[in-house]
């Protein structure tokens, strides 16, 4: 009996098949894992959200930006808790009483950040302050700061960091009753991978220097920062940026000039966390109307319909 056997053309065919098929299948996958570390940051938020209302019931108003750490032989000096940025006051109501509990002994017993850095709790990595988005294998291992608790997300401070028009930023202590231009219209937080430089550790979710007043980029930033090269010159990286304001736009990791505005490795765009608690995926697009946004009582109306 004869048999047909497969010609070249045919067999050829075959395979062009199922290489079609073997790349669709890629892609499928490829954006189930996009969408899926997406939506995971989207819940850190909506958590994050949550535990701004906890903290706020509790306290009377938001958590600082940062705030001044105390200095020896000074009369005004503030609670040393305080100079901990905004997340670490949130650690008791994310499930991480634990570590809030270290940051607590620690400055009982060394209110002006003396000893070691206070190395018992600021190497502890919270799961829920990394978007999976932002790889922690990129930290730089080598380096003492590699084991700086990192954070995927930034309090929006305003405008810039000499318009403090938002809710977190350097010794701010404000409540929903400043929001004048309504929560729902009001960013809170948004999303920016961490960044290590010669100068220190941009996106750490614990204080272990002093804070200034006019740095940015560390635990808060504006939405159109300005002098930047400024900045940058103090890490040896001068005349990175282009001249002018820094937007929300695309970003590249390990490059200095986004250190200074939102983006985040999802493709087209980040998440923001609300003031009223409600998260949004915004694509690039909207730049211009972030600082609107980014206001808490500039009297501005903005569609936040996405």
């Amino acid at each position: 009996m004869n048999r047909r056997a497969f010609t070249l053309l045919e067999l050829i065919v075959v395979l062009a098949i199922v290489a079609l098929c073997a790349a669709l299948l890629l892609c499928a996958v490829q954006q189930v894992r996009v969408t899926a570390t997406r939506v995971a940051c989207q819940s850190q938020l909506r958590q994050f959200g949550l535990a701004f209302a906890q903290y706020h019931n509790t306290h009377g108003r938001l958590p600082t930006g940062v705030g001044r750490f105390p200095e020896r032989n000074r009369s005004d000096n503030p609670d040393p808790l305080a100079g901990n940025p905004w997340l670490a006051h949130l650690l008791p109501y994310l499930e991480q009483e634990a570590t809030w509990a270290k940051i607590v002994h620690a400055f009982d017993r060394d209110p002006y950040l003396t000893e070691a850095n206070h190395s018992e709790y600021y190497e502890i990595q919270p799961k829920i302050f990394v978007c999976p988005a932002d790889d922690a294998a990129r930290r730089i291992t080598t380096s003492e700061l590699s084991r700086i608790g990192i954070t995927s997300y930034l309090g929006v401070s305003g405008l810039n960091r000499f318009r403090r028009t938002g809710l977190l930023y350097y010794e701010s202590r404000l409540s929903y009753r400043d929001v004048t231009d309504g929560t729902s219209t009001t960013l809170l937080v948004g999303e920016r991978p961490h960044f290590v430089t010669l100068r220190g550790f941009y996106g750490s979710w614990c204080r272990i220097v002093p804070p200034s007043p006019n740095t940015t980029g560390y635990h808060y930033l504006g939405v159109q920062e300005s002098g930047v090269d400024a900045e940058l010159a103090q890490v040896s990286f001068p005349h990175e940026c282009p001249p002018g304001r820094q937007t929300f736009q695309r970003g590249r990791p390990n490059h200095p000039c986004n250190l200074f505005h939102f983006w985040s490795l999802h493709p087209s765009g980040a998440n923001f966390l609300f003031a009223d608690g409600s998260v949004r995926f915004g694509a690039y697009g909207i730049a211009g109307i972030l600082p609107d946004l980014a206001s808490r009582a500039g009297g501005e109306v903005v569609d936040v319909d996405w």
